[in-house]
């Protein structure tokens, strides 16, 4: 068991107690997440979030099983996915929004996760089958388990994050994101602490990004002020200043007020806290613990049981 301080019971930057190595860390250890992968997805993540664009529908994708064995084979046909994903989305009006990551499963072997915002009920049916159609058509025939969809009929927040956390999966153990020297409790705070799933060795491979997201939420895009698609609402007039912040649109009362900055993430802005990255309700979610209210206790061994169980 391991005590977890509430901001109004101490001082302490809440974040998850280290993760579970993965048995599969025996034998050399692949292409791992960095600090710097972690925060530009981190932060691609945030800005969708800002805009309300949960990428809570999670694609799963089995090179092998599709007869795609090379690295260079897998590039491309990779490519080909996240371009007819963006033709998919943009027929139905629907924003580009996604990140992914790939990994070298010991049993699986190389396949890719891709977390992607789709708007609407009705359109994620539709997106179901469609994926399971690209699939059919890459392989030339159907192939069972080789891609898999999950998701919520509607919107999640939490599962935006916690779909997010299961793509870092594969991080640099040793890399420390905030020293004791600064930290509220005096002790280092290292990237898996911000990451509530067992770590994986995510195996060694080709591709040329280990991790990424789509062009409509890169650092490009962010130092404008706005993702792809979103342009509308840097040029409305601004109609009062006190609410020319980063608030999401029902915050602002369905007003589009004129959005001047550009967007710098809650992990660029120095959080290491948790709850600040995520939200309550996620840390609420998978601790069983309130936020704000005084103490309480997380069996961890519990907790890593209950992730387990996500279908991710």
């Amino acid at each position: 068991m391991s005590t977890v301080a509430s901001p109004m019971a101490a001082d302490t930057a809440i974040s998850w107690a280290a993760a579970a190595e993965s048995l599969a860390a025996v034998g050399s250890t692949g292409r791992l997440i960095s600090e710097t992968e972690f925060a530009a997805v981190y932060a691609a993540a945030d800005f969708a979030a800002e805009f309300e664009m949960w990428m809570d529908t999670s694609v799963t994708i089995n090179w092998s099983l599709l007869g795609v064995t090379e690295d260079d084979s897998a590039q491309l046909a990779f490519t080909g996915f996240t371009k007819c994903l963006r033709d998919w989305l943009i027929r139905r009006a629907n924003p580009v929004a996604f990140v992914f990551a790939h990994e070298l499963g010991p049993v699986v072997g190389l396949h890719s996760h891709v977390n992607v915002y789709v708007a609407g009920e009705r359109q994620r049916v539709q997106f179901r089958h469609w994926v399971r159609d690209w699939s059919d058509h890459v392989a030339g025939r159907h192939v069972p388990r080789a891609v898999r969809v999950a998701g919520p009929r509607v919107s999640e927040p939490w599962l935006h994050w916690l779909r997010f956390c299961y793509l870092m999966k594969g991080y640099d153990r040793d890399c420390v994101v905030q020293s004791g020297r600064v930290s509220p409790d005096g002790q280092d705070v290292r990237l898996g602490d911000l990451i509530p799933f067992a770590w994986i060795n995510p195996g060694n491979f080709g591709l040329k990004k280990r991790v990424g997201a789509s062009r409509s939420l890169g650092p490009d895009r962010r130092s404008f002020g706005a993702p792809t698609g979103f342009d509308y609402l840097l040029d409305q007039p601004r109609l009062d200043p006190a609410i020319n912040t980063w608030l999401s649109l029902p915050a602002q009362g369905g007003n589009l007020a004129k959005r001047t900055k550009s967007f710098r993430s809650k992990y660029e802005d120095g959080a290491r806290d948790v709850r600040t990255l995520y939200g309550p309700e996620f840390f609420e979610r998978v601790t069983g613990c309130s936020p704000s209210v005084g103490k309480c206790m997380v069996d961890d061994d519990i907790d890593r049981d209950w992730l387990a169980s996500i279908e991710i």
